[in-house]
């Protein structure tokens, strides 16, 4: 997180040069009120963007997941927000890691342990920062991760089809290309094929490679409205293997979109009117159209590319004209363009000229007329002008010194209303950073230099850097950190921006709703400082409590956080520097006096709009295996690299034994069971085992009550944690005073344990083998091994797929070298490093190379 703490004095002497040199003058009255109304609203609004970088996107349980987090704003400091939250979801959307870490210096770094009974699958990495929460939860930052037993893809898979695109009964040619894990072609190698959607197979053929890889394949398309897709089955002993392609043929199942540039057409000038045509799986979709007024007049003819995306210019001399739909044949689709208005103002973006943005503005006013011009980046306006033009006017957009970005410019009339829009991509060199190596092929165990050139806006901060096995760490479809930081706002349809002009024109993108910025009467409230954990207190009556007492526990340390409620009964406690773990809190609360007991009821607004926005689909749904098939290959995700095809495989029956619902019905409270196993005592609601200590000689401080564990997840030291359990629930209760079977849950010396499961939690239950509470504490402490192979020497394998992670490297000078070692594992490797400067602009590079 980026904090610009300027004083007062140079912030004005600033606003005061950027005046000057974008145009400005201070007798533009509205111009001045806009940067007003914009300042006001950034001080009530401003946003904060997150990004977490991890070393990979693969993982097998038990796994460490190295982590940095990165946090961009330039919020007033009394705003600044130390939270740093990430959450690990399963594809139901239950959390399986939910934590709290402190931001230092606007940056936390870290590592998590993927539990072990974790269950094969997609999950999702999201983070997000105390005043995110005041922010549309489409801005958290999210990562698909893949957990499970990875293996080497045996066989690379390569089709070349004859066309761009096919519709039904074309006669699909198509080139086989098949080559082994390092790209040498696979001779003689036996295949199946099938052609087909998710549910039905049309097509089968079998084809055999020739002595360069190849093979060809011919079949006709059949009709079909749905998704085709060409899957092969390879023949093979020992890898065989089943890999997907989809087949780029033109549905039916077609939805167009239409894009005026500016967002308005005006009778009798000419405009830009951009397309974009996709699937029911937002996959783009090839079409051909023509254009007429309402008459059925011919006007221009229009057609969309490879990506679904198009464009044409026409001059509307009606107020309504019509997109027919003519190619696919059949495809009997009518899409009404916007009204023409009679008269009015539209833009046009001509693109990069040099540090200039030109842009050209039309109007059939016939007279002369006054626009207001702005240009906004990050909620900033960074430029902005009065222009009068007659008929037609040129207008330069300076852009010197300025970073990548989405810049949205917008016009005012003569009303002072917004009469166009239209937002562009600027890409600048500034902030890619230069990485260069001594090689691109290594052997292994061979010692690897990287050198990375920075600038001098680095020289007080840091850089990470991990370097992985390529397939285990990149994906296309991920957003790097420079994208995260550029982009500002939700956007609404679901479709992100990129650097592309016509996917950014059709994209609906929109980062700054003027009318929302001058409206006298917001219609949201302003934001506040949401870091730590708030709640309400109420008593059995559900009243609120004020003045009422909270208190804290957090096991795996065993800190407490005391505070109390306010008039309305709600109370906010932070977490200051500790690590916190949402799944190992307690919170109990009382009266003034501090002997009643009180109910209350924790605000997890935020999490639970989290998971309505968040992808939560079945694994089998249509939805998810076509998202699969586009991203990773295979529509069932579960091929050779992450998964494996054990996966198939029938789960085995739980090991644990028969429920017996007579084994505990003579009691009538679980407390008595307890007391039956082994004897207590109670002391202020903690269960104290009465027999001696573990050893006499023993110097560990030693904490005298039992924790108790229900279902697998640690619910504290307190007595109130075994209410509402009833003894014919229970299957198994396992009570040990062995340090091993304590730490399981916490690092803390506590004198036993308690394990109850009960019916509702067997089956489901899966104790992790490493305990979990010891790396919630040493996550920022513990450090990543990398070999040094000059003075190290083992025998044994090095299975290091990651080989190196640094979330913290200070440069010395104009550039910064690392050095570390290759591991066993042979392929391509790929580096990454990224950082964010001391103004708040993001930097980064990449890199790879070859272990042979």
């Amino acid at each position: 997180m980026i904090k610009l703490k300027t004083r007062p004095v140079f912030i004005a002497l600033f606003l005061a040069g950027m005046l000057v040199l974008s145009g400005r003058s201070p007798d533009d009255p509205f111009i001045e009120y806009l940067q007003q109304q914009l300042e006001k609203y950034n001080q009530n609004f401003n946003s904060e963007k997150a990004f977490l970088m991890t070393d990979r996107f693969v993982y097998r349980p038990g796994e460490d997941l190295w982590f940095k987090g990165f946090v961009s704003s330039v919020i007033p400091a009394e705003n600044i927000t130390n939270d740093f939250f990430i959450r690990l979801i399963n594809s139901k959307g239950e959390p399986i890691i939910y934590r709290r870490y402190p931001l230092v210096d606007n940056e936390t770094s870290g590592h998590m342990i993927i539990p072990r009974s974790c269950v094969p699958g997609k999950y999702w990495l999201i983070a997000y920062t105390g005043w995110m929460k005041n922010q549309c939860p489409q801005e958290a930052f999210r990562k698909e991760i893949l957990i499970s037993k990875y293996f080497e893809r045996r066989y690379q898979v390569e089709v070349n089809y004859d066309r761009s695109f096919y519709s039904p009964s074309d006669t699909m040619n198509a080139l086989v290309k098949i080559a082994d894990a390092q790209g040498k072609p696979m001779a003689q190698t036996e295949f199946d094929y099938v052609l087909g959607t998710l549910n039905k197979s049309e097509v089968k053929g079998e084809g055999i490679t020739d002595v360069k890889g190849k093979c060809r394949i011919n079949c006709i398309i059949p009709a079909n409205d749905d998704l085709l897709m060409l899957s092969f089955d390879i023949k093979n002993r020992k890898t065989p293997g089943t890999y997907a392609h989809v087949i780029p043929v033109i549905t039916k199942n077609i939805s167009v979109s239409v894009f005026p540039e500016g967002g308005r057409l005006v009778k009798g000038i000419r405009s830009k009117v951009a397309f974009r045509s996709v699937d029911r799986y937002n996959l783009p979709e090839r079409i051909k159209g023509i254009i007429t007024d309402m008459d059925g007049e011919f006007i221009d003819s229009l057609k969309t590319g490879d990506n679904g995306m198009g464009y044409i210019e026409f001059t509307p001399l009606s107020e309504s004209s019509l997109l027919k739909i003519v190619s696919p044949e059949a495809l009997e689709n009518v899409i009404a363009f916007p009204p023409a208005m009679d008269s009015g103002i539209i833009i046009r973006f001509n693109g990069l000229s040099g540090n200039e943005a030109l842009f050209e503005v039309r109007s059939n006013y016939n007279r002369q007329i006054s626009t207001y011009w702005t240009a906004v980046k990050n909620q900033k306006m960074i430029w902005a002008k009065q222009v009068s033009f007659r008929e037609s006017s040129t207008v330069k957009i300076p852009l010197i010194n300025q970073k990548s970005g989405i810049i949205q410019v917008n016009v005012f009339d003569e009303q002072h209303h917004v009469v166009a829009e239209r937002s562009f991509a600027y890409e600048s060199q500034y902030g890619i950073l230069n990485v260069s190596m001594e090689r691109h092929v290594y052997k292994t165990r061979q010692r690897v230099s990287v050198l990375v050139d920075c600038p001098k806006t680095l020289m007080n901060k840091d850089l990470t850097l991990s370097v992985s096995l390529s397939k285990l760490a990149h994906n296309a479809f991920d957003r790097d950190l420079n994208s995260i930081v550029q982009v500002t706002g939700c956007d609404q349809t679901g479709v992100q921006p990129d650097s592309d002009d016509l996917a950014l024109l059709t994209s609906g993108f929109s980062e700054l709703d003027w009318a929302e910025v001058l409206d006298q009467t917001p219609v949201k409230t302003p934001y506040v400082q949401l870091d730590g954990l708030s709640g309400v207190v109420y008593d059995k009556k559900e009243n609120i409590s004020p003045h009422a007492k909270v208190r804290i526990t957090h096991f795996p340390n065993f800190r407490l956080y005391e505070t109390q409620t306010d008039e309305n009964g709600s109370f906010r406690v932070s977490f200051g520097s500790d690590i916190i773990d949402y799944r190992f809190l307690n919170i109990d609360a009382y009266d003034a006096t501090g002997k009643v007991n009180l109910n209350t009821k924790i605000d997890y607004s935020y999490v639970q709009k989290l998971a309505d926005f968040t992808e939560n689909q079945p694994e089998n749904s249509e939805m998810s295996k076509i998202k699969d098939l586009v991203r990773y290959g295979e529509p069932d995700l579960v091929y050779f690299l992450r998964y494996g095809p054990g996966k198939f495989r029938e789960k085995k029956t739980d090991t644990h034994k028969k429920y017996d619902p007579y084994q505990y019905s003579k009691y009538t409270d679980i407390m008595d069971i307890i007391q039956d196993i082994k004897p207590y005592r109670l002391s202020e609601d903690r269960i104290i085992f009465t027999e001696p200590l573990r050893s006499n000689t023993d110097t560990t401080v030693m904490i005298d009550e039992a924790i108790i564990v229900i279902n697998g997840s640690l619910k504290g030291n307190k007595i109130g944690a075994l209410k509402n359990i009833l003894p014919s629930d229970i299957t198994n209760i396992n009570i040990s005073t062995s340090a091993i079977d304590v730490h399981k849950y916490t690092p803390l010396n506590f004198k036993g344990v308690i394990e109850i499961t009960t019916i509702q939690g067997t089956g489901r239950y899966r104790q992790s083998s490493s305990p979990a509470a010891p790396g919630i504490i040493s996550a920022a402490e513990k450090q990543f091994y990398s070999p040094d192979y000059s003075i190290e020497t083992s025998y044994s394998a090095d299975n290091r797929r990651t080989l190196y992670w640094n979330p913290k490297i200070q440069y010395q000078g104009n550039s910064m070298l690392v050095t570390f070692y290759t591991s066993d594992i042979k392929g391509l490797f790929f580096g990454h490093v990224a950082g964010i400067d001391d103004q708040g602009n993001p930097v980064e590079g990449s890199f790879s190379f070859e272990v042979e």
